[in-house]
């Protein structure tokens, strides 16, 4: 069973080098590692084996959770709710029902080992999307953990996260472009099928983002969401890729920077 994990952690290290050299030598596909000041957020994207991904997730948790503690620091301009905040797992190659199987048994174990409660999201558990989670006020449970929260994971489709990043852009003027997005969405506007949207302040680098995930990319076009977003702030923005795309999207993404090692042929 051949897996993509994304996972996005409550830090921002140093020298992700060491990690990621690790990843490989445990014959994983390192796609993405990056972390964000502002978001005091790291993203990571590797794919392989499940044992193998399995392996490289708890590595990564030995490592970094010693170094953090939600209950003393700040959490950044992005929605959280733990450490390991959110743990998505996408099928490459293999059955769905035996990953669904695959993920409960390893967040159940996560759970013990790390003392930090799972809750499950999209196809797994009560298939509850996140920003519902996040809005059921999840962190808020009692028995989260103090220092390292509690922990979202589940298996989900594929899905694209795009930033939009302006220079003189107020951030009101960003969160009222996300808003248009998100009601157009719930309107059923067939530009923003499936896409999420938040506007977000970059305070370490004077800018803002119209911080974005496609959740149906089969169905939308990135370029064209861009397009819309640059015609709303009447200025051109830098467009970024986080995580991965798969070789299909390419032809209605080509805003996007996109390295090699970002590209999923599946």
């Amino acid at each position: 069973m051949t897996v993509l994990t994304v996972p996005n952690w409550s830090l921002v290290p140093d020298n992700l080098v060491p990690v990621t050299d690790d990843l490989r030598a445990f014959g994983l596909s390192v796609h993405f590692a990056e972390g964000d000041i502002d978001h005091r957020r790291t993203v990571t994207a590797f794919s392989g084996e499940w044992e193998d991904v399995i392996r490289g997730i708890q590595h990564l948790c030995e490592n970094w959770f010693p170094q953090i503690d939600l209950s003393s620091e700040a959490f950044g301009v992005h929605p959280k709710v733990g450490a390991l905040d959110v743990c998505p797992f996408v099928l490459l190659a293999g059955d769905e029902r035996q990953l669904l199987d695959a993920v409960d048994g390893f967040g159940q174990k996560f759970s013990k080992q790390f003392g930090v409660p799972v809750r499950f999201y999209e196809r797994s558990g009560s298939g509850t999307a996140l920003p519902d989670l996040r809005r059921g006020g999840v962190v808020a449970q009692a028995d989260r953990h103090p220092k390292w929260g509690v922990t979202v994971m589940g298996v989900r489709g594929f899905l694209l996260a795009v930033n939009v990043i302006f220079s003189g852009l107020s951030v009101q003027d960003a969160q009222q472009i996300a808003r248009k997005i998100r009601v157009g969405r719930e309107e059923g506007d067939p530009r923003f099928v499936g896409v999420r949207a938040l506007g977000l302040e970059l305070a370490s680098r004077g800018q803002t983002q119209v911080s974005m995930n496609f959740t149906q990319p089969d169905l939308t076009s990135v370029d064209s969401v861009v397009k819309f977003i640059e015609s709303e702030a009447g200025s051109t923005g830098e467009t970024e890729l986080i995580g991965v795309i798969r070789e299909r999207d390419l032809a209605t993404s080509t805003r996007l920077q996109v390295r090699a090692e970002q590209v999923i042929y599946v």
